[in-house]
């Protein structure tokens, strides 16, 4: 929903308001204000809500960030292993003899685990948003 769109949307709320029926006394300056406060509180937990939602998904990208770094230093180490592997053998060396080869690719795959973890997370937080504009 654009600023544009919710405008509207605030405005043709406001004017949903009943005007009194000719048997009805009309309703005072106090009554009136007390709705406008009762919707700005209202406003205010909806941007409260999405304001706290968009600061957790920044954070779950940073945190990403940091695990995707995480993730390259990992490969770049297999990758320095395995090439002092073949540098110190004349044949192609077996992987699984290139020491600390198993523990490096299960350090990189408990990384990537991690990673769509907080991928997860951040769809269902987007999904959450999206509900909530619809209703």
């Amino acid at each position: 929903m654009t600023d544009t769109d919710q405008t509207t949307a605030e405005q043709e709320k406001l004017e949903e308001i009943p005007a009194p029926a000719s048997g009805e006394e009309k309703r005072d300056l106090p009554w009136h204000l007390d709705r406008i406060w009762q919707e700005v509180k209202e406003i205010g937990g909806q941007l409260e809500s999405e304001t706290r939602r968009g600061g957790r998904i920044a954070k779950l990208k940073l945190e990403i960030l940091g695990l995707r770094h995480r993730a390259n230093e990992h490969t770049s180490r297999l990758g320095k292993l395995v090439y002092e592997a073949q540098k110190s053998s004349d044949k192609r060396p077996t992987l699984s003899r290139v020491e600390g080869y198993d523990d490096i690719v299960a350090e990189i795959a408990a990384v990537e685990s991690e990673m769509e973890a907080k991928r997860e997370e951040i769809a269902e937080l987007k999904a959450h948003a999206q509900e909530h504009e619809a209703t």
